[in-house]
């Protein structure tokens, strides 16, 4: 059975730069089987060198949401449920998968502002640093759930580009 997969532009676009990226390509012909060889290609100037971590995103991406304007009020009781939620299954006193949960139950950019700056002003550090002693779930498992947040803000996932020094 054949599966159809649906690609944007901007999907093909990283495809295609990550394929341009790699330094050694090691193929055979189908026909033959036989190995042709290695082909040393020089990056190309501006193309990404690395790539940001799960875990930088997230740190960029919850940044620039606390900065988002018309956020929801943070006195509001779903806002406080929700920190209170994420503060306890931190700490181990929630159910163990509270913390998926509760990001999953946010629905905007505006909530999610709101939250991370309730969260700060309650506690007194930022829901990221928590996170960060966090070792039930993997900050891959996080930007997966908190990704959905990103559209209308402008994010790299490119940490260092090539640049003339590095290809000469």
């Amino acid at each position: 059975m054949k599966r159809i997969v649906r690609l944007t532009e901007s999907d093909l676009t990283r495809i295609v730069k990550r394929v341009i990226n790699e330094q050694m390509f090691g193929f055979s012909t189908p026909e033959t089987g036989y190995d042709v060889g290695l082909v040393k290609m020089d990056p190309i100037e501006g193309s990404c060198k690395t790539y940001k971590s799960s875990g930088e995103l997230t740190l960029e991406l919850f940044g620039k949401l606390r900065a988002i304007a018309g956020q929801t009020n943070q006195l509001d009781k779903t806002i406080q449920s929700w920190i209170l939620r994420l503060n306890n299954s931190i700490k181990g006193l929630g159910s163990s998968d509270d913390l998926s949960k509760v990001l999953s139950e946010i629905k905007t950019k505006e909530q999610m502002g709101s939250l991370l700056n309730a969260y700060n002003k309650k506690f007194g550090k930022t829901l990221y640093q928590d996170l960060s002693g966090e070792y039930t779930i993997t900050w891959n498992t996080i930007w997966g759930i908190v990704k959905k947040f990103k559209s209308g803000i402008s994010m790299g996932g490119c940490k260092e580009r090539y640049t003339k020094t590095h290809i000469a």
